[in-house]
């Protein structure tokens, strides 16, 4: 749930990625990990003779450990450093860490300490031997698009930023209107669709007039905006997002998961109820329906969790503190731009500079900037 996490979430795909495997020779996901402690797989691992080193907890905490560690391993051994999901990487690492320091650290067993210790530091000499590697031929391709657009223009430039709409964060910024336009026009003559048919520069140019009042306008998935109205916050944002489906904790009543759907919420709903070991009569259907009415509508709950729909006002509240935001100064340098045609994946995949998009697709996937 933190930052990025949704991204190391899945297993990379070989389909988008042919060549993953021939770099991480064991692909390792948060999600997998998850499903490993939910079915017991850490006990297969389980030595046959009892060591006298260590116990079978500490072999079972060790080797999650090492497989989380290996999560972060993978994606910095494969991409670039210096590239988004390479920052991704070791902003949730750092993330983990610190988790780790305030919780049990100080905890583990000097056997758990010191193999973790040594299989860090081999994960950390395996990078640094693919980094030489790297410099001479690179598995992953630089960018085949690029453009340049002069910082000398007529009249007052007017920097744009990209803003995300879910997150309301500036993932991308132009010195001006026309590196802007130039930019979404390579991306659609690379074949990725716009919500804005036809589109040309003008009708981009036209539209970040009206995009800081009508959130609804959108362009390859995210909003373009003059720099300016975000640093004075005059901006609206989107409204769209009314409902949502809580999971909370019911003694502590801490939020443990937000859904934006119902289908998700029942889908989670499922997941917790199919680890139960026994369920009394009132919770034992199934259906979407059953769902609704036992447990959004009465008060049902599963193992210490119950599903709580929140609306309108509710949302808005905790939406508001995303709405301010600093923005750094536009760099007067002549702009350089690169954009790949490639689909990138979770946990590790080819990093694209200025976009990530599913083609033929209503909107885009993902715009990343090497300085975000």
């Amino acid at each position: 749930e933190y930052d990025f996490g949704y991204i190391f979430k899945d297993p990379v795909s070989t389909k988008e990625v042919p060549d993953y495997r021939k770099v991480v020779k064991k692909p390792m996901d948060l999600g997998t990990i998850s499903s490993n402690l939910s079915k017991g797989a850490y006990t297969k691992r389980l030595p046959l003779r009892k060591s006298k080193e260590c116990t079978p907890i500490d072999t079972i905490v060790l080797e999650v450990l090492k497989d989380i560690e290996l999560v972060w391993h993978n994606c910095l051994l494969y991409n670039r450093e210096g590239t988004s999901y390479y920052r991704m990487a070791k902003v949730m690492r750092e993330k983990y860490y610190v988790m780790r320091r305030l919780n049990f650290d100080k905890e583990l067993s000097p056997y758990i300490s010191q193999q973790l210790g040594m299989f860090v530091d081999e994960c950390k000499q395996s990078r640094e031997e693919n980094a030489k590697h790297k410099i001479k031929k690179s598995w992953i391709p630089f960018s085949k698009n690029e453009f340049k657009v002069s910082a000398i223009q007529r009249g007052v430039k007017k920097a744009v930023a990209v803003l995300d709409p879910r997150t309301n964060m500036v993932v991308k910024q132009y010195t001006s209107m026309q590196s802007a336009a130039q930019a979404a026009m390579l991306i659609l003559n690379l074949g990725f669709s716009c919500e804005i048919n036809p589109f040309s520069s003008g009708v981009l140019k036209a539209n970040l007039h009206k995009s800081a009042n009508d959130p609804s306008i959108l362009i390859f998935g995210y909003r373009w905006l003059f720099m300016e109205d975000l640093r004075k916050g005059r901006f609206k944002v989107s409204e769209k997002r009314t409902t949502m489906i809580r999971k909370l904790c019911t003694a502590s009543n801490a939020v443990m998961q937000d859904f934006e759907t119902i289908e998700e919420a029942h889908e989670d709903w499922l997941e917790v109820k199919k680890y139960r070991v026994s369920l009394p009569p009132a919770v034992d259907g199934e259906s979407l329906e059953f769902f609704k009415e036992k447990f959004l509508d009465g008060n049902e709950e599963i193992d210490g969790f119950s599903w709580h729909q929140i609306t309108g006002a509710e949302v808005e509240n905790e939406s508001t503190s995303a709405v301010k935001m600093e923005v750094p100064e536009e760099d007067n340098k002549p702009v350089k731009c690169k954009i790949d045609d490639v689909k990138q994946s979770p946990s590790g995949t080819q990093d694209q500079e200025v976009f990530r998009a599913q083609k033929n697709t209503g909107t885009s996937n993902a715009i990343e900037d090497s300085s975000a």
